[in-house]
């Protein structure tokens, strides 16, 4: 061999190991660049779980649902399940209807009651609440304020809300169920509800789900229970603003009354309430799916108070059907999703 190739062939050596060297660094670097990666993911694993303990352990207080102190966890483990939330006036009825769910539905092997208020109940069984908001727009206001922030903070986006409501009816019998297609207001006549912040009138729509709606009709209807559809009046008072003549106030007739009232029937409104343009209102605004199922229990065309034609055991039996239809909801909706 030549000199000169010879000389050729040591280039060549020293070239090849001058890559296999090269590449060997550009390994070693790669490796040292994954493990840094990891490291770093670790140290972000473990940043992530302290920031979400220390989220966790952050606590909270809901003044009117009698709620004085609860963490983000315990919110999380208490509501983060949740499926359907019904909510009625009257806190009997609140605990009758989770007894109920535990004992007919066996969603649980008990039902809790939640908070400790004066003004409010919550009870829960299994995947279902079951609470009272008390009477009137401004109660159900501050009532659905407080468990809606807890709602958001569980991060539950899965469930959906049922109002259970006592009603006038408006050309319907006395037992009548009434499924609200809209909630208006007593004013507009709108499916609005209108109201009052920083000095300025606010209005927001109000849509029930037409789906929840159209199933708890079939519900009642293959019962055989008297049911219709029909538009609701919220009313912001019991006396006046339902066009009754038997309160302290009444600056109006009977004739101005049953104008009134005609008209309201002529254009699909089947009861009065004091509760559900609050509801689907807030409920609308924050994505929500809810309805509201009512008993009649006078027709206001007729009379002001429930006749006394109706025994109790038959007035009672009027409510026990709206509740027999929101369990054969939850049994057929909610538990065999």
């Amino acid at each position: 061999m030549s000199r000169s190739e010879s000389s050729r062939a040591s280039q060549r050596k020293q070239q090849k190991v001058a890559q296999q060297q090269q590449q060997r660094q550009q390994q070693e670097q790669e490796v040292l660049n994954q493990r840094m990666m990891q490291q770093m993911q670790q140290i972000q694993q473990i940043s992530n779980k302290i920031t979400q303990q220390k989220m966790n352990q952050k606590k909270f207080t809901f003044e009117y649902l009698g709620i004085e102190s609860i963490t983000r966890g315990e919110i999380m483990e208490s509501f983060g399940s949740i499926r359907c939330i019904l909510i009625m006036g009257p806190q009997s009825r609140a605990e009758k209807l989770a007894s109920q769910c535990v004992t007919k539905l066996k969603v649980s092997k008990q039902y809790d009651k939640i908070g400790d208020s004066e003004f409010f109940s919550i009870y829960r069984a299994g995947t279902v609440l079951t609470c009272s908001h008390g009477m009137g727009l401004s109660s159900v206001c501050i009532f659905l304020n407080e468990l809606l922030r807890i709602m958001s903070i569980s991060q539950n986006n899965e469930y959906e809300i049922i109002r259970l409501g006592s009603s006038g009816g408006i050309g319907v019998s006395g037992g009548t169920l009434v499924v609200s297609t809209h909630a208006l207001d007593p004013v507009t006549m709108k499916p609005e509800w209108v109201y009052y912040s920083c000095g300025h009138e606010i209005k927001q729509e109000c849509i029930f789900n037409p789906q929840i709606c159209k199933r708890l009709y079939t519900i009642s209807k293959a019962k055989q229970f008297n049911v219709e559809y029909g538009k609701t009046v919220s009313a912001e008072s019991y006396y006046e603003g339902q066009a009754r003549l038997d309160g302290a106030l009444c600056p109006y007739t009977e004739k101005d009354k049953m104008k009134y009232l005609k008209c309201l029937h002529k254009n699909g409104v089947r009861n009065f309430e004091m509760e559900g343009t609050v509801l689907a209102g807030i409920c609308t605004r924050n994505g929500i799916k809810c309805a509201m199922l009512c008993v009649a229990y006078l027709d206001r065309l007729k009379q002001d108070t429930v006749p006394g034609t109706f025994t109790k055991k038959e007035i009672d039996s009027w409510m026990e059907n709206a509740i027999d239809t929101l369990l054969q909801y939850i049994y057929q909706f909610i538990l065999k999703k």
